[in-house]
């Protein structure tokens, strides 16, 4: 029997949100131009693989890299647009059936400048806060010629009532107004106690490998 799968993008559409079709973003608060991961997570297609896939062959189980989950189809996308973006929804035709994902709203900010520094925000996606990191500073070289960049990192052990737990992290050496820099972005997922309802104050003793020469500003991070 043969069976047919047509993806059809489209915006307004008659049915929303079916169960077993959803989108997932990577970045809870892109840049402008940025690459971000979208997830298609179709569960109805995996349930027909595994129907109709030859008793030889095993699927391997879903795993899970730098805390996000690798199951369904993945799309790298870019916003060229400061401010608020929608994606989605999406529909999928499958066997004569159609199947609505759901859409997501997503904070896009500008591009980073060159300006050198360590800058710290909050961001919030499907109802989970995040503490991003970005720092970025002028390559320079040792005497055996190489990159002596560290990226900064957090304690793991903070206050008793909050915990940072790394979701995704990067290093990599751009190339900004014909400068060469280096540049480190890292993603807290931020839990607070149940009971909590105050706020944790970040300090420079909160760090590992925090510039001497960098001024800390303290930050705050509230559980409201």
């Amino acid at each position: 029997m043969k069976h047919l799968l047509t993806l059809l993008f489209l915006l307004p559409c008659l049915i929303f949100g079916q169960k077993g079709f959803t989108i997932h973003l990577e970045n809870p608060e892109p840049r402008v131009g940025e690459k971000v991961i979208l997830t298609f997570e179709i569960d109805f297609f995996d349930d027909f693989i595994e129907k109709n896939i030859n008793s030889e062959i095993i699927l391997s189980e879903n795993t899970f890299i730098h805390g996000l989950y690798t199951k369904g189809i993945k799309k790298e996308i870019e916003f060229n647009k400061v401010g608020l973006n929608q994606v989605g929804p999406f529909e999928i035709e499958f066997n004569g059936k159609k199947y609505v994902s759901n859409s997501i709203h997503v904070n896009v900010i500008p591009k980073i400048t060159s300006e050198e520094g360590i800058q710290f925000r909050i961001a919030q996606m499907e109802g989970q806060k995040y503490l991003i990191v970005e720092q970025l500073q002028k390559t320079t070289k040792n005497n055996n010629s190489k990159n002596d960049f560290q990226a900064i990192e957090i304690r793991p052990e903070l206050g008793e009532f909050i915990n940072l737990s790394e979701a995704y992290s990067s290093v990599e050496t751009s190339s900004i107004l014909n400068s060469s820099f280096n540049f480190s972005y890292t993603r807290y997922k931020i839990d607070f106690d149940e009971n909590f309802e105050g706020e944790y104050v970040l300090s420079e003793k909160d760090f590992l490998y925090w510039p001497k020469k960098e001024k800390f500003k303290p930050f705050s991070i509230g559980n409201q």
